[in-house]
Formats: C-alpha cells, structure tokens, sequence
C-alpha cells in the first residue's frame, strides 16, 4: 500500500510518501507517515501483520522463517503509534501453526492460534510475550481458516471458517480453565463474506451476510440477525441494496443505532462506478428501513473495498483507488446522512490493499498497508493526519 523507503533490518521512522502523483485528476494529495516492518534475515516471507488495540496496544506480525516453520512477532506500540522492530518478541508456533488474531482475555494478550494436523484442528490462545499456551480450544473440526474474536462482557465470539468454506459462529464464556467451552450457533447458512459487530460492554452480537448467492436483477438481499451466547439466533431484518449496475465490494458496520453498508456500484475496472452508503434502522414493526442513502462518483479510477471507520461520532470511508502505477486513499466523511469527499492521502504502489484501519489515537486513525515487492509481501503502519 505506502511505500517508504527500506533498508534491509532497519526500520525509518517518518518515512513520509509525498506526492509524486502524474495523475490529472488529483489537484491535491497529503503526505502519511509510514513505519515499514523490515524484513529480517531470518525470514522467508511476512504474511499478515495486524494492530491489537487496547490500553496497551501491539503490533503483531505473522511470518514463515527460513526453515519453514511458522512465527509470530509481537512489539508494544508506544504513544506516538511507533514501534520499534528490535524490541520484538519472536514466538515459534510449530510446524502446523497460523495466526488468526489477538485478543485480550483474563487481562492478558493473547496470539489466536490455529494448529491445523491430520488429527484436527486445535485453537490456542498463546501469550503474546512469553508464548506460553493459556488456553486451548478443540472439537472444532479441521481446516479452521480466517478465524476472527470478538470480545464482549462475558466471553468473545469466534468466527471462523471450517474446512468446507462454510462460516461457523462459536461463543467462549469467560473462564480461567485451560480448556475452554463453547456453543455454537446454529440455524445461519452462512457463505458469502459476513461480518460480525459486538458490544464489549454488553453480550449483544449481530451478524450480517449475503442472502443471495448472486445478483438476481438489481437485488442484492443481506440479512441482519442477532446471535446469542446460547447458540440461538434472532433474524431482524432483510435489506435490498437495489443495485444500480453491478455490486463490486462491499462492508457493514453498526453504529449510532443503524446499520451502514458501504459497497462500490457500478464497475471500477473500467472506470465508472459509484461508492455507495445506505443507512437502516430497525422499525417500530420489527423490519429494517432504509433511513438515508448517499453516494459520490468514482470517475477514471479503480478501487478497492471500503472501509467504514468509526470513532464516537465521526464516521469516515476510506477507499483505496489506483491508476496505472499509482494508489491513494481518498477519505470520505459521513455527517448525519451526508457523504462528502474529504482528502486524498499518499501516493503508494499499485497492488497495495489497506488490511486494518485502528483507533490508536483519538484524532487520527492508523491504517495498515499491504503492498508487493516481486513475490513477497510488505506491510506498513501509517497515520492517517489532517483528515
């Protein structure tokens, strides 16, 4: 995505991508500040890296060494959002081992692990310093892939995909027992790209996903349904995007009692498109109406998914647009029912993707940036000023 400078096994603070751009419809383009995970001699290739928030949040790092065998590196960011790649902590996770996420659970952060065998798949929650197993998870089949947790007052949620590509939902109650239980939702036929929203200071949990397996006419139907931590499910509502052209991407958050989707209409591949915002809210009748709808032109550019970012009543849309050999992120605010084009920011590598948008600071969001040099991935951490 951002693509400061790299020298090999050190890391640049402030690295700043200027503009540079040669596009002509950018009259303005900000600068970011990047910190690049550098690459150490040790490792293969980086796969993932992605922020824990939190009083004390951590960068974490997925990597494959030399020798193939699967590590994770963990680091404190400090108050600025930096860090520093020498204070890293490298966890070794086994010959079968993949890291899904962090979460922190009994006042520690813990590495969400997935050790996938011949046996089955086991789903460990590793401190985050020492790498000490805490907690284990079994019975959930084989295959587990893109495992995502998700912390609420009594326990967190983990969504996951099972070895048939289905999406499956488990809840895990707070416990201090190695071995943990769990419930599983049932009643949901999920396969198409959910997301899951929770409450950390309430048990409340909601899920949306695509109903449809493609587009019938100019529908595009998803359904919202609360889960609850005895396995049942409640559906609320069904929502009918009524797509203009084509659905490209899309994304769901909830907030401020609605629920947003944000998704790309049209066909950006070729320059003509549309980003989108639709705002539901439930009814006294017990459905979902549609309370506002927004989009803004998407002319001579190709993009990548949306991201909706939410900081108490700031609401923003971050999109990743591209021509020829140059990306930016252009930001786009939501005030009430209005979308507005806000700034376009860095001029980056085409190919980057924006991984993760965090709140690590309370004025400005840090995103990671996924971006490929030859065969290998580069990830960066960047803050998101002057929006």
């Amino acid at each position: 995505w951002f693509f400061p400078l790299l020298i090999l096994g050190l890391i640049l603070p402030g690295c700043v991508t200027k503009y540079e751009s040669e596009w002509a419809v950018l009259d303005d383009v900000r600068s970011v500040d990047c910190d690049r995970w550098p690459t150490n001699e040790e490792d293969l290739r980086v796969d993932q890296m992605f922020i824990h928030g939190g009083n004390r949040p951590m960068l974490l790092v997925g990597a494959v060494s030399r020798t193939s065998e699967p590590v994770t590196y963990s680091v404190r960011l400090d108050d600025d959002g930096d860090f520093d790649r020498d204070d890293a902590k490298k966890l070794p996770l086994g010959r079968y081992g993949e890291l899904l996420d962090a979460i922190t659970f009994n006042g520690k952060v813990m590495a969400v692990v997935a050790q996938n065998t011949s046996k089955g798949t086991t789903i460990e929650l590793r401190d985050a310093v020492t790498n000490v197993v805490r907690h284990s998870i079994v019975g959930l089949g084989s295959g587990v892939d893109r495992g995502k947790t998700f912390l609420t007052k009594s326990g967190f949620w983990f969504v996951y995909d099972d070895e048939e590509g289905a999406t499956q939902i488990i809840f895990v109650p707070n416990t201090k027992k190695a071995k943990l239980t769990y419930r599983t939702v049932k009643g949901l036929s999920i396969a198409d790209q959910p997301f899951f929203f929770t409450d950390p200071t309430s048990s409340k949990a909601f899920v949306s996903f695509r109903s449809d397996s493609q587009k019938i006419g100019n529908k595009a139907q998803f359904v919202i349904a609360e889960v609850f931590e005895n396995g049942t499910n409640k559906k609320l509502g069904e929502v009918d995007l009524k797509i203009k052209d084509n659905l490209e991407s899309w994304v769901v958050a909830r907030g401020q009692g609605q629920y947003l989707f944000a998704f790309i209409d049209g066909d950006s591949l070729v320059g003509d498109a549309r980003l989108r915002v639709v705002g539901y809210q439930p009814s006294s009748t017990g459905t979902l109406r549609e309370a506002f709808g927004q989009e803004q032109r998407l002319l001579d550019v190709h993009v990548s998914d949306p991201i909706i970012y939410q900081n108490n009543n700031d609401t923003k849309i971050f999109l990743l647009q591209w021509l020829d050999a140059e990306s930016t992120v252009a930001t786009y605010d939501l005030k009430g029912s209005k979308l507005s084009p806000r700034v376009v920011s860095g001029v980056f590598k085409t190919g980057s993707r924006i991984q993760q948008v965090a709140k690590l600071d309370p004025d400005e969001p840090f995103i990671v940036v996924r971006t490929k040099d030859d065969l290998n991935w580069n990830f960066q951490l960047c803050r998101m000023s002057d929006l």
